[in-house]
């Protein structure tokens, strides 16, 4: 039987990134969802080595070790987002995911979408000791709870439609 699940938007915006974005044991509290525009990266996560391309999704898990690194320069729109179930555990410790997919061209608009809903939700610092912290994360998960209640099902709804 399928387990409802109920995401969280933490925060959500496009990126140029180059050889800073280099960073080692993150373990943040949400998960991350990147499309990759331009450019190339490499993540690290569940054991695995993820080298990010352009014209695909990538999936980082909640509370997972991973390092990040951008030899170059690389764009990318990245979703931040907390996700939850009825029964109080994490869908990661009750299914497979994969990791790594091609981005469908509805795939990206979903995510243009989510950018226009939230035009005022992108990290201004992108290193994750700064916006990984409760305060800041506070701050993103506030602005939620204060919108209405079609934008917070619109939100839902993609939300959804990506992670599946």
């Amino acid at each position: 039987m399928p387990v409802p699940l109920q995401f969280t938007l933490v925060n959500i915006g496009y990126a140029q990134l180059d050889h800073r974005w280099n960073y080692d044991n993150v373990i943040s509290p949400f998960s991350r969802l990147y499309y990759i525009k331009k450019g190339s990266a490499t993540v690290y996560h569940n054991d695995q080595t993820f080298a990010l391309e352009e014209g695909k999704l990538y999936l980082i898990p909640s509370y997972t070790y991973s390092r990040y690194q951008c030899a170059d320069y690389h764009e990318q729109i990245y979703i931040h987002f907390l996700e939850e179930t009825a029964e109080g555990f994490s869908a990661y410790d009750r299914y497979q995911f994969r990791y790594e997919e091609p981005a469908k061209a509805f795939d990206v608009l979903v995510m243009e979408q989510l950018m226009a809903l939230h035009p005022s939700r992108s990290i201004v610092k992108d290193d994750p000791e700064v916006y990984d912290n409760t305060p800041s994360l506070l701050n993103f998960l506030n602005k939620n709870q204060s919108s209405s209640l079609s934008h917070q099902m619109n939100t839902q709804a993609l939300l959804h439609y990506l992670f599946s």
